[in-house]
């Protein structure tokens, strides 16, 4: 690299995404860290930025149709006016949730998250209470839930800082609508695929079945076909026997005859 201060390039800095089932409500949950300033006065990674905001919107909006809720947070390494922070408004729909519960003072001095004057790990900023960079962008991602924040703080550790960003924390309410959330959805066509598995399972037990019911006829025609085979050697035998009887019944005759005549 030219500018070996300028860590971005060695960094893993990108997108992840995290989807939370909160009873029955499915919310996708992204982590964003963009390319860093390193210079707010003249910033040459703007170019940067803006392409990484394009790319991620564009993943954002396609996760869209899979959860009722969206909530992207972390580092975007740009103050809320910035052409990249109006992106991810304008492609997404996202609100920014220090901005709705501050919408008096969204720029006061509590909402600032970097380069804050008590930080020691921070170096001299544009602003001399320091930039807010680190956001908490939310939306509704469907009609079956409201998903808004309900507060919004910058927790500081100035005795002991963790980071040269302070983390931001915000309460969401979740309300319920009468209209069934994504999970409900989504198990609502795996039981319908369930069924017609067993459907199609029983299909088949019902042909296997006619097909039983046709093997005994078989085997009836079969009986029947041996049966008339043999017949006639049951007859002819019959007539033999017959035969033998008549003769033995021939020679009692003569046998009385002759003891007559002695």
């Amino acid at each position: 690299p030219h500018k070996i201060k300028h860590g971005d390039w060695v960094a893993q800095k990108g997108l992840t995404r995290t989807v939370i089932d909160y009873r029955g409500v499915i919310i996708n949950v992204f982590g964003v860290h963009l390319h860093a300033s390193y210079n707010y006065d003249k910033c040459e990674y703007s170019s940067h930025r803006l392409s990484q905001s394009i790319d991620i919107t564009n993943l954002i909006s396609m996760a869209e149709g899979s959860s009722d809720a969206t909530l992207v947070c972390g580092d975007f390494n740009h103050t809320a006016d910035y052409i990249g922070a109006r992106i991810f408004r304008l492609r997404c729909g996202l609100s920014d949730a220090w901005e709705t519960t501050h919408c008096d003072t969204p720029e006061c001095e509590e909402g600032m998250t970097s380069d804050r004057p008590t930080n020691p790990y921070c170096s001299n900023s544009i602003n001399p209470h320091g930039q807010r960079i680190d956001f908490i962008l939310y939306r509704d991602s469907s009609s079956s839930v409201q998903f808004e924040p309900s507060s919004a703080e910058v927790l500081r550790n100035d005795n002991a800082p963790w980071s040269d960003h302070e983390a931001v924390l915000v309460q969401f309410n979740l309300r319920y609508n009468n209209t069934k959330c994504s999970s409900e959805i989504y198990k609502s066509q795996s039981e319908i695929s369930k069924i017609e598995s067993e459907i199609s399972k029983s299909a088949s037990e019902i042909s296997k079945t006619e097909s039983e019911i046709s093997k005994p006829e078989s085997e009836v025609s079969k009986t029947q076909s041996e049966i008339v085979k043999y017949r006639p050697a049951e007859i002819s035998n019959s007539e033999k026997f017959e035969e033998i009887d008549n003769y033995l019944e021939s020679r009692k005759s003569l046998l009385q005859i002759e003891n007559i005549s002695d």
